[in-house]
């Protein structure tokens, strides 16, 4: 999907180069709304400023990976990732815009929204001494020569997380369609990982008799994690019928994002205990982009109302995301619907 969205932005600028370069005017442009760019400059001497006012509803799905590393305070012994999808959900974007000339300045809020990601199965690898034997309902493992036994048993986990973001960029307008910016990002994301432990009942084998169990408690994992940098980008847009009351528009930005994680832990409800370990510090490619279709529903005397209908993905990009090396994606994708008003 990805690569569909780039090669359809791509045209878009390429329709807007060849749309700009017309020796004639073409009438009033649209004011798009979207992402990294809300503005075409008409560069007339009786349009030198302009100010934009918008909302977006963005109909999404997010793809969250976990890792499971073999560490004690992890709570499966695996070095692997699970990629858990939330079920829809609606992000509220309001956003401000304001140009001078070739020149703008935007705004996006990603208000806090919290997500669900539903339940997973998941073995966890128990060693157990010499000696011991494990019982799972009826059936009882008992270890050859009394050594020591590895049994897997599922781990009900449940993970949700809630995350808000804001962006602020700069932009020029190299002609009337195309734009490019330069802006900061900040992500914030808070999870909670719960993990529901099974009982393993633990047999003496010279007598059957029980000497015990493991598991059976509910362990909670949180994790903060706040990703804050630099970002560029592109924008682009072309009328393409209705008089130009219908527009076709396109974006995509890519950003290095410096990411702090601090890990907490708490077990059957109790209090929750933060890890003495300093938090962790990486740096994280991101990028995102939009297509759609803008129309302006009405033009006043001193104002332009529009709306736009389009799609949005959105990654963030974990290397190194266990400790054999994996590369993780986090990623956001869906339907996007917005409104704006132009002074």
């Amino acid at each position: 999907m990805k690569k569909i969205v780039l090669m359809v932005f791509t045209f878009i600028c390429l329709i807007s180069e060849m749309v700009a370069a017309e020796d004639t005017k073409p009438p009033e442009p649209l004011k798009p709304f979207f992402s990294s760019s809300f503005f075409e400059s008409n560069f007339g001497e009786n349009d030198q400023y302009g100010f934009t006012i918008g909302y977006k509803g963005w109909l999404n799905n997010w793809s969250l990976p976990v890792s499971f590393a073999n560490d004690s305070n992890q709570p499966y012994q695996q070095d692997a990732s699970v990629l858990f999808k939330s079920g829809t959900e609606l992000a509220s974007m309001p956003t401000l815009n304001f140009r001078y000339k070739n020149l703008y300045l935007t705004a996006n809020y990603f208000s806090k929204t919290k997500y669900s990601f539903g339940t997973q199965k998941i073995d966890r690898t128990y060693q157990l001494p010499s000696g011991t034997a494990v019982r799972y309902g009826d059936t009882t493992y008992v270890p050859e020569n009394s050594a020591a036994i590895a049994v897997k048993g599922p781990v009900e986990y449940s993970p949700s997380a809630e995350r808000s973001e804001w962006d602020l960029s700069l932009g020029y307008y190299v002609n009337r369609h195309l734009a490019l910016t330069v802006g900061y990002k900040q992500i914030n994301r808070n999870y909670d990982y719960q993990a529901r432990h099974p009982r393993v009942n633990l047999v003496n084998i010279k007598d059957s008799a029980d000497s015990g169990y493991l598991g059976d408690f509910t362990e909670n994992l949180y994790k903060d994690s706040q990703g804050n940098g630099m970002t560029i980008g592109i924008t682009g847009n072309a009328p393409v019928a209705l008089d130009n009351n219908l527009s076709l528009y396109g974006n995509f930005t890519y950003g290095w994002l410096k990411t702090e994680v601090t890990t907490a832990r708490s077990v059957d409800g109790g209090p929750r205990k933060e890890n003495s370990e300093p938090p962790e510090s990486y740096t994280n490619p991101y990028y995102s982009g939009e297509v759609g279709f803008a129309y302006t529903l009405a033009k006043f005397k001193d104002v332009t109302l529009s709306s736009y209908l389009g799609y949005r993905f959105q990654r963030y990009e974990f290397r190194n995301f266990t400790a054999g090396g994996q590369t993780a994606r986090d990623g956001t994708d869906g339907i996007i619907l917005s409104f704006s008003a132009y002074f």
